[in-house]
């Protein structure tokens, strides 16, 4: 099986993680990162999302700005939009 089918089946296993009665992030956030280390780009858009929210990790919005960008750079539509929010946001919480 090559990286990108590998990648796919990963991510419809985190999908279904997501969709359950009661989503298990956990087993849907390993699910993801292993489907983006394989350069599946909607499995990087959602490691964003999972960070950015602290879904099945501690949430962590540097982390989230990165695999925003690594989506974006993918062509993920909304990744690019997603960051500049998350770099906003940042500069609004850092001190002065």
């Amino acid at each position: 099986m090559d990286r990108k089918t590998s990648g796919r089946l990963l991510l419809r296993l985190a999908a279904k993680e997501f969709q359950a009665d009661r989503p298990d992030y956990e087993k849907a956030f390993e699910f993801n990162q292993a489907a983006a280390k394989l350069g599946e780009p909607c499995a990087r858009y959602n490691m964003g999302y999972l960070y950015e929210n602290g879904l099945g990790i501690e949430k962590d919005l540097k982390k989230a700005m990165y695999w925003y960008e690594m989506a974006g750079l993918d062509g993920m539509k909304g990744a690019e939009l997603k960051l500049e929010e998350l770099k906003s946001r940042l500069e609004d919480e850092s001190p002065e």
